[in-house]
């Protein structure tokens, strides 16, 4: 049973608000206690952490904000439908093109603007400055790749919530992998 969520005049310190939460079994929302001119804090459900200080007042516009987020890794496609997903698994420039590309990557010394030792990726030319960073690169698409093998999926997800929780799946499209 859910009981009333008693009106507040002031704010409450974090404290109190649990204790009242826990005495009325239910978590009081941020925005319930706040004043008008304050700010708080909304749950980036992407992200799994607190998003910086907003103002109450453009809270309920954020909390409304969808996106499509990659079953296998944190990429968020903020369009009208999957198709962003979509490019950033199998499209120009997607994890399984890099993938291809970078088959057989190493580090070739080089040089920067400035005359210092550097290093090169072979694949695609990016510069970094040991041969471990460049090989850390390479190992990050290789990774990237096997974590999005098998069912990906573009998930219609809330961004936003006010309390710490997993992204609540509105709907899927499927990428790649069974469509079960």
């Amino acid at each position: 049973m859910v009981s009333r969520v008693p009106e507040f005049d002031q704010v409450l310190p974090k404290d109190q608000r649990s204790a009242l939460a826990e005495r009325h079994g239910q978590v009081l929302s941020r925005a319930a206690v706040a004043d008008p001119g304050s700010e708080i804090k909304l749950w980036d459900c992407v992200n799994q952490s607190w998003s910086k200080p907003i103002p109450t007042y453009e809270t309920q516009a954020i909390m409304q904000q969808m996106g499509y987020r990659c079953s296998a890794c944190a990429f968020v496609g903020f369009g009208q439908d999957a198709r962003e997903v979509e490019a950033h698994v199998l499209g120009p420039g997607g994890v399984f093109d890099k993938m291809v590309s970078h088959k057989g990557a190493h580090a070739i010394p080089s040089t920067d603007a400035n005359g210092r030792n550097a290093f090169v990726c072979s694949a695609c030319g990016t510069k970094m400055i040991s041969p471990s960073r460049v090989e850390m690169h390479i190992d990050s698409i290789r990774n990237a790749f096997h974590a999005h093998r098998g069912r990906v999926t573009a998930q219609f997800i809330r961004l936003y919530s006010q309390f710490p929780s997993a992204p609540h799946i509105l709907g899927e499209t499927v990428i790649t992998g069974d469509d079960e």
